[in-house]
């Protein structure tokens, strides 16, 4: 069973800059947080993107440890297999899956929208969250026709 969560290499430079060390270029406080925030984005904007190549040191699964993490894992996996028996235990590495690769078109969306628009990525960042707060699409949508449907 998983115990990690992988992060594509093809955007390695962009997570490490964004959620490292360096504070000055840091947006994000952790690469967690950044991770979970891509699977929403990803979820947003399209279908999950797979990847073969991981960075070093994935993310250990017990740093995803509050409530709204684990919920959004299950809740894309749900979404996204129209399954509810992904939530049980032999179905882990198939949801932390799902999970991973709605993160990576996530990072794509990010690049693209936010990291190569060749401005402040702080601004940038802010310039989509307005963006996506005055959209009429509501995130919780998904779940209710999900449910609608049983």
């Amino acid at each position: 069973m998983k115990n990690s969560i992988r992060i594509s290499a093809k955007y390695e430079k962009m997570v490490k800059e964004l959620a490292g060390d360096n504070k000055e270029t840091r947006v994000f406080n952790t690469y967690k947080d950044f991770v979970v925030f891509a699977a929403c984005l990803g979820r947003k904007y399209g279908e999950p993107k797979s990847f073969t190549k991981a960075m070093d040191n994935p993310i250990r699964l017990n740093i995803f440890n509050g409530e709204f993490d684990l919920s959004l894992m299950n809740i894309l996996a749900i979404v996204e297999s129209k399954d509810t028996d992904l939530l049980g235990t032999p179905s882990t590495n198939e949801r932390l899956e799902i999970f991973e690769n709605y993160a990576c078109k996530g990072f794509e969306v990010f690049e693209n929208k936010v990291y190569n628009q060749g401005g402040d990525v702080q601004t940038e960042l802010l310039k989509l969250i307005m963006e996506e707060a005055e959209s009429s699409d509501n995130p919780l949508d998904d779940i209710t026709n999900f449910v609608n449907d049983f």
